[in-house]
């Protein structure tokens, strides 16, 4: 028993290792593509930037060393020096640098999930980041612009080699420097000191703080934060006066130099409130335009390349929940109000027990009815509450895939020798835990698609009057219960004529066959396993496997695909998905006497027909909806069922068709009677029934009633294959 136990805590500790290594990964990719975008942009990285990368390394060095993973220690700690080195100054960070970081983290990522690399692996890339390094160099001598100041050996020998580093930099920038004098209530230095050192960093870079030669008083401590800024001395002024600081400037040469108190502001330089780290000059004015976040929901107007310059647009996510690997971290409050809604469905119970009991005891009436109805709505809204209580702990921001998928269009334009700039709006938007774990793969072969397939490369976008840099728009957003994501690019767009000859020539479609398929059969001849456009498979794609899996995927979790395309001016695919898989909504059908659960995220609408509108076409009966043929099935002869008329003052004549689609197809389902919606949970139907094409699980209704649950993607299959 002791053994199990011990593996069992073995086993929790790895997980929560490995969940805890992935966000210190991912918060390392989200600085480095905040850092590839400032270098895109011809600006240097914020200081700040490079410090949250150094310290997110640092952090997982030591949590490696602690659970005793060599491999991922070893790796972190030439990461880290090679990253101490760009701090210091010793490594240039330029394009060539991040690529080696990013080739570094693929295998964090790696080392920290469920697929190791190889020893050859991690040794290759310990030797490509150690050859970024330079002979350590010894502490720098003071160079004249340092000795332009009136800083006594006392404070320069105070400064570390990274703020002497920093110091020496804003000096060559042609920064100011100023000493801002503080006092601090020892009870609350931390939060007062972070609150000063935040509003400073509106102005420029908070370089060092020491402790002050000024009388604080009883219980106080005084201190000095050495500030670089570019902003005009009025405008500190004001800022120091309004926070109740004094602030000196450190003169060149000379001795300090108080600011005078009664000294006007001058003209704004627009640095005021913006701010700059101070790792390179500071940021120029953003011109008009968003570009964070730049494309709104559903808005299909590309953004203008040229002004991208290859930026990374990405919006941080939501406060509360982060999902990586097999775990989900929660905001206390939202189990805090878990817990209030538990307690309140206990005393829901305890009402009815004692309405019960009364029943149990004879006792009756009008009173007891009433009772007995008041509490079973309580329940009823106390199970709704847990219900969505549950549904948001399991609910995740996509921007944990969007910035896993950042990293990939980063490679993939580099191996492609095209400038592709990734646009993202929407990464707040929340879905189900599970749907985001199966999200990164389709995406991921979209995205190879339209920077291989779609995006040009500079010379041939030049040539057709297009920006050198292609665009590749990333969104989602909410619709109903659903979420839609959308991958777009402007580049050559899809040629459904190419289309059909190639499917001819390989064999999928028939002459007469294409003869008869419309635009919209022809996008979606992409999606057939081996079905390519290329006459050799290339390093990105070629093989015909990338948008199957697309498909596979998406049957996998319910949702559907949409393409537009215009040859010459880029491709949009449309995905969506249902917000959970867990409690689902079901649209109840009658077919003969039976009743079956259509799972809601596959019904896309519904509408009724006489005999009189159904055709048959090649031996299947289809009926035209808004000039679009839609093959029908009948469960019927699926199912094995007797058919049996429903009684005329029921169906009134009429059938009901239900149009349920599966990735890129769309069939209707002919029932007899639509009964209503209902939430359900699906079960299992047991190792023996697992297997029965069509059925996804049982589900329990009112009055022990059982019913079967369709499982569109299989029936959608053998409509669509036959």
């Amino acid at each position: 028993m002791t053994g199990s136990r011990d593996g069992k805590t073995e086993a929790r500790l790895q997980g929560e290792f490995s969940a805890e290594a992935q966000e210190l990964v991912e918060a390392l990719s989200r600085t480095l593509l905040d850092a590839d975008a400032a270098i895109k942009q011809g600006r240097a990285p914020l200081a700040e930037t490079v410090n949250e990368a150094f310290r997110a390394i640092h952090t997982l060095k030591g949590l490696s060393s602690l659970f005793g993973r060599q491999d991922l220690s070893e790796l972190s700690h030439v990461m880290e020096e090679a990253l101490d080195g760009v701090r210091l100054g010793r490594i240039e960070f330029e394009v060539s640098v991040l690529d080696r970081f990013f080739e570094t983290v693929d295998l964090l990522v790696r080392a920290s999930g469920g697929e190791p690399p190889s020893r050859q692996e991690l040794q290759e890339g310990l030797m490509r980041l150690k050859a970024l390094m330079v002979p350590s160099q010894p502490a720098h001598v003071m160079t004249d612009a340092l000795e332009q100041l009136s800083l006594g050996p006392e404070l320069l020998s105070s400064l570390t080699e990274y703020e002497e580093h920093r110091l020496r930099s804003s000096l060559e920038r042609g920064s100011r420097l100023y000493l801002v004098h503080g006092s601090f209530d020892l009870s609350s230095i931390d939060e007062e000191l972070e609150q000063l050192r935040d509003k400073l960093k509106a102005f420029g870079e908070v370089i060092t703080c020491l402790p002050s030669d000024e009388p604080a008083g009883e219980d106080r401590i005084g201190l000095d934060l050495m500030l670089a800024t570019e902003a005009p001395r009025g405008e500190v002024m004001e800022l120091v006066a309004g926070l109740g600081k004094k602030a000196e400037e450190l003169g060149r040469p000379g001795t300090l130099t108080p600011i005078p108190q009664d000294e006007a502001s001058g003209p704004s330089n627009g640095i005021l409130g913006r701010s700059h780290g101070g790792f390179g000059p500071p940021e120029p004015p953003v011109d008009a335009g968003p570009l964070v976040g730049s494309i709104a929901p559903g808005d299909k107007t590309p953004v203008p390349s040229g002004r991208a310059a290859g930026l990374v647009a990405r919006e941080t996510a939501r406060e509360g929940t982060t999902v990586l690997g097999q775990t989900v971290r929660v905001d206390i409050g939202r189990l805090d109000r878990l817990m209030n809604t538990v307690g309140e469905l206990a005393l829901v119970r305890n009402e009815l027990r004692d309405l019960g009991r009364a029943l149990s005891a004879g006792e009756a009436g009008p009173d007891l009815a009433r009772l007995m109805s008041r509490q079973m709505r309580a329940f009823s809204r106390r199970l709704d509450e847990l219900q969505r209580g549950i549904l948001e702990v399991r609910m995740v921001p996509l921007s944990q895939v969007f910035d896993r998928l950042a990293r990939v269009v980063r490679r993939l334009s580099r191996e492609s020798d095209k400038q592709v700039g990734l646009y993202v709006s929407g990464g707040d938007t929340e879905i189900d835990k599970l749907i985001v774990e199966e999200l990164s793969d389709p995406l991921m072969h979209i995205l190879r698609n339209c920077i291989d397939h779609g995006v040009e490369d500079p010379i041939t976008r030049t040539a057709l009057g297009k920006p050198p840099e292609g665009m590749v728009a990333l969104r989602a957003f909410p619709r109903g219960n659903h979420v839609v994501l959308e991958v777009e690019d402007d580049g050559a767009g899809i040629d459904p004529d190419l289309l059909l000859h190639q499917a001819i020539r390989r064999g999928f479609v028939t002459p007469e066959q294409g003869s008869e398929m419309g635009r919209r059969e022809l996008l979606n001849l992409i999606f057939l396993p081996g079905f390519t456009t290329k006459e050799e498979a290339g390093p990105l794609s070629g093989r015909g496997v990338g948008m199957d899996v697309v498909k596979t995927n998406l049957s996998r979790l319910s949702g559907l695909i949409d393409i537009f395309s215009k040859p010459g001016q880029g491709t949009r695919f449309t995905l969506t998905l249902p917000i959970t898989l867990a409690i689902i909504r079901a649209l109840l059908v009658r077919v003969s006497d039976q009743i079956y659960a259509i799972p809601l995220s596959t019904v896309l609408e519904i509408f009724p027909i006489r005999p009189g509108q159904v055709t048959k076409l090649e031996g299947r009966e289809v009926v035209s909806l808004r000039g679009v043929t839609l093959p029908l099935m009948r469960l019927e002869p699926v199912f094995g069922l007797a058919s049996r008329a429903i009684p005329a003052m029921e169906s009134e004549g009429r059938e009901y068709v239900v149009v349920v689609g599966m990735a890129q197809h769309r069939v209707g389902i002919v029932v007899n009677l639509l009964v209503g919606q209902q939430d359900i949970v699906i079960k299992s139907l047991g190792k023996s029934l697992s297997g029965v094409p069509g059925i996804a699980g049982a589900t329990e209704l009112g009055g022990r009633r059982t019913v079967l649950v369709l499982d569109v993607a299989p029936l959608v299959e053998e409509v669509t294959a036959g």
